[in-house]
């Protein structure tokens, strides 16, 4: 199985196994197109606490990617990613196919940084989409 399917097999089935348990997870849909600075929504909230997963789509089902560039990431951040298989101070790429990409978790270790920093009460991470050849910039911001 490739790397790309097995993490959205992953995903969904951490979605399955959360919804199953009873845990709360709130799930967070971005539309691209039919340009890549057409969103439905420019800015997503998600929530630590809640375990919340932002999911992305094409319009048509054009080839998406979504990443948020490490020079990017809040300076209170101290580079750590917005989510969690990421690694401080490098890019994170979402994992996409056929005009669909996912996040997994909010990176736990967020929460930490909230823990140092008790007057921040968001992140503020941008990214980009390409959607075919053409890119244009989104934001998600973290809450506690």
């Amino acid at each position: 199985m490739n790397k790309p399917r097995a993490r959205i097999i992953l995903s969904v089935s951490v979605l399955l196994v959360s919804f199953l348990a009873g845990c709360t997870i709130g799930v967070s849909r971005v539309v691209v197109g039919p340009t890549p600075d057409k969103l439905d929504r420019p800015e997503i909230t998600l929530s630590i606490r809640n375990h919340d997963v932002a999911y992305w789509r094409s319009s048509d089902g054009s080839s998406l990617s979504i990443i948020f560039k490490a020079a990017n990431y809040p300076k209170a951040a101290d580079g750590q990613p917005p989510f969690i298989m990421g690694a401080p101070n490098q890019d994170q790429s979402m994992t996409c196919k056929d005009g669909a990409c996912f996040s997994y978790d909010v990176n736990p270790a967020l929460a930490g940084v909230f823990q140092q920093h008790p007057e921040l009460t968001e992140l503020r991470y941008p990214y980009d989409q390409m959607l075919g050849a053409k890119s244009a910039d989104g934001m998600i911001i973290i809450k506690r």
